[in-house]
């Protein structure tokens, strides 16, 4: 069987260098590239017009180069149509030249969904995040587009203020863009309720496939697991804050009440930190003054042996769908509170894996973190309990079961 990807990042084994956020992608090609009845072809946008199609491990990889003049590069800040109108036929003379018996889409965001139009070779869209839902929950309540006009001015970023508006502009022509690739695409698969209950919202008549997510090796290999610490203060970790939509407001607001109520404790924060001056600004605090450290980007092994150290894993985002930081966590066995949104109910059972909370509810967080700070039995049991779901939800065996189920299902269908 000739499967093609479409995927919106670079695969590590074709750039082989640099960081790769979307490392359960990659993770799933070598499961995939395992299982030799599968000839696996993937198309990938490249901004460096210098790669060309190479083949390494049995794998093709179709770099797809769009060329934008002065004028393009300057609408294409505006709207996503240009990047779709250079994207599609380019994907098309890739499934040409690769001839696939069935077509997968990496996120139901990006434009690839949309060669189904111009192909009779079966397509299925794996969901990830969904932009209307995202768009819906993109500022943080008493945020707003112009907090962040009035911080760029106020704080001479003039650049700032010339791409602000564009940037505003793109973000709604994304989610017209996912919402026709919904409207259009007959068959889906995901992982849980929420981007199940998108799918059927938009197109009622979908097929929707089951399929967990995979992760990165280092996770699933390691046979390193969480116990409870013997730290002298309380460390919080949270992975990634690239977006206002991840809750650093709350983590803010958060960290504030537990200095107020005298917890000894060190909250770190791993990824690329973005809006942290915009946060600062309309929190009217300093992220170094309240004990929250920035750890920056990690590898593997560093982030699981920050993990390790961890007392309690806390993911506040406004919306999610299954955050790879979340399972990662689950896996090693940490104790979790995050909050109730997206997906995020249909990999944590609440009380029995971890904690639910509320999104934007700084008071309830702060009392979960220090009732479960100073309760082991409780940790104990959610550690137990997260683990093996985890273990079992990803699976490489079982997932590998099931996306070749899905492929066949096409086919017969």
């Amino acid at each position: 069987m000739r499967v093609l990807w479409f995927e919106v990042t670079v695969p590590q084994n074709y750039s082989k260098h640099g960081f790769h956020g979307a490392g359960w992608q990659d993770a799933l090609e070598s499961i995939v590239n395992d299982f030799k009845d599968i000839e696996l072809g993937i198309a990938f946008e490249s901004r460096d017009c210098s790669n060309k199609m190479q083949i390494i491990n049995e794998v093709h990889y179709f770099p797809l180069c769009p060329h934008y003049n002065c004028i393009e590069k300057l609408k294409s800040k505006t709207s996503w149509e240009l990047s779709r109108n250079k994207l599609i036929p380019l994907s098309i003379n890739v499934i040409e030249e690769f001839k696939p018996d069935v077509i997968h889409v990496f996120g139901s965001e990006w434009c690839f969904g949309q060669v189904t139009e111009f192909t009779d070779i079966p397509v299925v869209v794996h969901m990830q995040g969904s932009i209307p839902s995202y768009n819906n929950a993109f500022y943080p309540p008493s945020y707003n587009e112009w907090d962040e006009f009035i911080y760029s001015f106020t704080h001479f970023k003039w650049k700032n203020l010339f791409e602000l508006p564009m940037a505003i502009k793109k973000q709604r022509t994304w989610k017209e863009q996912e919402e026709y690739t919904l409207s259009i695409v007959k068959n889906f698969m995901g992982r849980t309720e929420w981007d199940k209950a998108i799918v059927k919202l938009h197109k009622p008549d979908a097929n929707y496939f089951h399929c967990n997510e995979a992760l990165r090796p280092y996770f699933i290999n390691t046979e390193l697991e969480w116990s409870p610490t013997t730290n002298q203060k309380l460390i919080l970790t949270t992975i990634g804050c690239s977006s206002l939509w991840k809750g650093l407001d709350t983590i803010v607001r958060t960290a504030r009440l537990l200095e107020e109520h005298k917890v000894n404790f060190e909250w770190c924060l791993v990824g690329n930190i973005c809006y942290k001056e915009l946060i600062e600004w309309k929190e009217k605090i300093l992220i170094d003054d309240i004990n929250i450290r920035l750890l920056g980007m990690l590898d593997s092994e560093k982030l699981v042996n920050q993990l390790l150290c961890t007392d309690i894993y806390v993911h506040t985002a406004y919306i999610d769908n299954s955050p790879n930081s979340i399972c990662e966590a689950q896996y090693l066995g940490l104790p979790i509170i995050a909050t109730y949104v997206g997906g995020i109910p249909s990999l944590i059972e609440n009380g029995l894996e971890g904690v639910l909370v509320p999104a934007n509810d700084p008071y309830i967080l702060t009392n979960e973190i220090m009732s479960l700070a100073i309760d082991r039995e409780r940790q104990i049991k959610y550690s137990k309990n997260s683990r093996k779901r985890a273990i079992m939800r990803h699976n490489p065996k079982i997932i590998l079961k099931d996306l070749l189920n899905i492929y066949n299902n096409l086919l017969s269908n």
